[in-house]
């Protein structure tokens, strides 16, 4: 009789355990079901389906300043790509991104107040998936734009920038951080692809080897967007011109 009552205390006890478990089980499934779905954010991407063929112009450059360099940069969400609609003729820019924090186009996360960024034209972009001419030109515009890339993190340039007023620091900073990647943008295109259709206007780098004659044409080049600094920019070039004169 003992033993019965026993046995019949265990089986309301256990029975009454299971009651509880299956109640908290319930509410629990209750809870989550009431509560606002979580949305996980993707690495934000700029290219979106030109970025394989981004990465192909990186990789196979033949300047390891891009191949490398600028692809571990890439890697690490130091500096973006962007594509975006520019105005006609322009193949890219180099710009400052200011944000608190960046998603970069691995994924990688930085926390910054500015980040570099390429900006590449699409219509450039979407030209040299079929014309080898045009992506020859863009490897080049990806180089010349990370060489501004490279000034800026020196902290030696980049104070001023084209749509500053045109004082005189102001023009003489975008000078000598322009020239000197114009002049190597001539020499290495000629080393990267001798023998090839030239990627430039004619007689863009007919010059290269006189750097004064050369400077005339950059003074062109950079007039158009800033031809408040026309004036300055004249001076540079009459003195180059002076000290290089017999």
């Amino acid at each position: 009789m003992s033993k019965t009552v026993e046995m019949n205390e265990k089986s309301s006890y256990w029975g009454l355990v299971m009651l509880v478990v299956f109640i908290f089980v319930v509410i629990g499934y209750m809870y989550l079901n009431t509560q606002p779905s979580i949305v996980v954010q993707e690495p934000k991407d700029d290219l979106g389906d030109m970025k394989d063929f981004v990465l192909k112009l990186v990789t196979e450059h033949p300047d390891p300043l891009v191949s490398q360099d600028l692809k571990k940069a890439w890697g690490r969400g130091e500096i973006r790509l962007v594509p975006e609609k520019l105005p006609y003729g322009h193949a890219g820019s180099f710009e400052r991104i200011s944000r608190e924090a960046v998603l970069s186009d691995f994924g990688a996360r930085i926390d910054a107040e500015y980040q570099g960024a390429i900006v590449l034209s699409i219509d450039k972009l979407n030209a040299a998936r079929h014309d080898e001419l045009v992506a020859r030109s863009l490897q080049k515009t990806i180089r010349h734009e990370y060489r501004h890339y490279q000034q800026w993190q020196s902290g030696e340039f980049f104070q001023k920038n084209f749509g500053d007023e045109a004082s005189e620091v102001t023009c003489e900073e975008i000078w000598n951080r322009e020239f000197p990647i114009y002049l190597e943008d001539c020499f290495l295109v000629e080393k990267w692809w001798p023998n090839q259709p030239s990627i430039f206007p004619p007689r863009r780098c007919a010059y290269k080897d006189d750097p004064p004659q050369f400077a005339s044409m950059v003074f062109a080049l950079l007039s158009g967007p800033a031809p408040d600094c026309r004036p300055v920019w004249s001076e540079i070039v009459r003195e180059m011109q002076v000290t290089q004169s017999p």
